[in-house]
């Protein structure tokens, strides 16, 4: 094999990717020798490796992230969807029951108590505020019906007053007849009936 030196050597960097004489890529450095003397000698020391030996542990870190990267995605999801079955579901289950509040269907479902304790506080806060709620509907309904029911007596007491106070402005307490000022009033009508007739 030819191991003369070839043409382009690394002089800038410490190190460079050259192709030698025999067609495969090294990765070559060289470094010059001081001789200590006063003339230069212009010895260098030239140092090669085949290329993919020399990166064989740059694969081998790169596989090994690559699999660590692998596993911290893996342990991230597992976090994930335990993070969704404890934070997430709850809080769902949370804003369903506030929604059925709000529709006003019986019984909203809560969740469970869960390893959250804000979670769990915000349910049992959620709980108490729907049995308050309720049971102040329940008493307005009440309030309301008996409200309902005073309003109806009082009009129909006030239906038989207007009815006595007819009967007391038509007619003779002593005989039960009408009286004159009924009497008057009829005869008019009767007057003015017979006006637009006759």
């Amino acid at each position: 094999s030819n191991y003369g030196l070839p043409a382009e050597m690394p002089t800038q960097a410490p190190y460079a990717t050259v192709a030698w004489g025999d067609g495969i890529d090294y990765l070559t450095s060289q470094v010059a020798v001081d001789a200590r003397t006063h003339n230069d000698l212009g010895w260098r020391i030239v140092v090669r490796e085949p290329l993919e030996t020399a990166l064989q542990p740059v694969h081998a870190m790169r596989n090994r992230l690559l699999g660590l990267g692998t596993l911290a995605a893996l342990l991230f999801a597992l976090v994930a969807m335990r993070l969704a079955r404890t934070v997430s579901q709850p809080i769902e289950q949370l804003a369903a029951a506030a929604q059925q509040i709000e529709r006003r269907e019986a019984s909203p479902a809560y969740p469970d108590s869960t390893s959250v304790r804000e979670v769990t506080q915000l349910s049992q806060s959620m709980q108490s505020m729907t049995e308050s709620l309720l049971q102040r509907e329940h008493q307005l309904e009440t309030l309301n019906q008996t409200l309902e029911q005073q309003v109806l007596q009082r009009t129909e007491a006030l239906a038989a007053a207007n009815r006595q106070l007819e009967q007391l402005a038509t007619r003779d307490t002593l005989t039960g007849l009408y009286n004159r000022r009924c009497f008057d009033e009829r005869l008019e009508a009767c007057v003015q009936a017979s006006r637009r007739n006759g």
